[in-house]
């Protein structure tokens, strides 16, 4: 998870960001960053939830990643709907400038979670008695 929520996300920051200048390049990797992000997000976190028998365990980690996992493919959705709507109309339509600051908003909001919710499974993962060697 934090390869997807560190790299990846790093990615699609600066790929939206940095790389405008770049546009086919920048938006190929922002799609296939994003792509990426949703596939491991849900992949995992199902999994993870599958393996504690769908059953939550009370704590900040856990309640932080079912907000992302949730939020995770309405972000996707508000990204496709923004890049339709923008590529599809003559004009940049109020409501599609709109959807596009919303996603944008929506994204960094989610990526300040998601870094949340990493820090604090590391934190639990830490607390357990477990080591990363």
């Amino acid at each position: 998870m934090s390869v997807s929520w560190g790299l990846l996300a790093l990615l699609q920051f600066s790929s939206s960001r940095y790389l405008k200048m770049y546009v086919s390049v920048s938006m190929w990797a922002h799609r296939i960053s994003g792509v990426l992000i949703l596939l491991a997000t849900l992949v995992i976190g199902l999994w993870t939830l599958g393996r504690s028998s769908w059953k939550l365990e009370s704590g900040l980690h856990q309640a932080l990643g079912l907000t992302v996992i949730c939020c995770v493919g309405a972000l996707a959705l508000g990204g496709f709907i923004a890049r339709m709507l923008l590529e599809k109309t003559t004009w940049n339509t109020v409501l599609a400038l709109r959807i596009k600051m919303g996603h944008k908003l929506f994204g960094y909001l989610v990526l300040l979670v998601s870094q949340i919710a990493l820090l604090t499974g590391g934190m639990t993962y830490a607390e357990r008695g477990n080591t990363l060697s």
